[in-house]
């Protein structure tokens, strides 16, 4: 920062100043800003994309295509290492752990909480299916159902299965009582 407060003599000071940050990636670099309306208002930018392109050893070209320069290992530590220095230069590590967490319970859910899982599980009949789930996330819970093993979930669903099927015969047997005392 105290180059930066220094100031430059030259844009390309300021952009070999850019190029010395760890933060700088070339292959991330486009000319994303090459549309007519915004492209008045960034003419050092469009600089620094031609400073790039001029750089021995760059191209645009070499920096659109998979990282050569550094080892795939390297760049993941430096990403790495970023995220957790601005996690706790924010403060935001709990929330990010939270948030990680949530996003995993998600799709653990939705790996084992499908309708083609269920489907699988119950013989497929559409009209089944639905009324198992909506069964479930009501007696059961969708966190519950979060928390499971899929042995457990799938003991679960047949056993609402069978409740389902249950309503329906008995809804069934209902509509034909009504039937059979209307034609009577």
């Amino acid at each position: 920062m105290e180059r930066w407060r220094a100031g430059f003599a030259t844009q390309p000071e300021a952009f070999e100043w850019i190029a010395s940050s760890r933060f700088y990636v070339p292959e991330h670099i486009s000319d994303r800003a090459s549309r007519p309306k915004s492209r008045a208002n960034r003419s050092m930018y469009h600089a620094f994309l031609h400073w790039g392109d001029a750089r021995p050893g760059t191209s645009a070209e070499n920096d659109r295509q998979p990282q050569e320069t550094r080892e795939a290992e390297e760049k993941e530590a430096i990403i790495e290492s970023v995220r957790r220095e601005a996690l706790a230069f924010f403060d935001k590590q709990e929330e990010h752990d939270a948030l990680v967490e949530a996003n995993e319970r998600r799709l653990r859910l939705k790996a084992i909480w499908n309708g083609k899982k269920v489907g699988e599980w119950t013989g497929g009949n559409g009209r089944v299916v639905g009324k198992v789930m909506k069964l479930l996330r009501q007696t059961i819970g969708e966190e519950k159902i979060g928390q499971m093993t899929e042995d457990e979930l799938k003991q679960h669903v047949l056993q609402a299965k069978e409740t389902v099927e249950l309503q329906f015969t008995e809804e069934q047997q209902a509509k034909e009582g009504r039937e059979d005392a209307k034609s009577t």
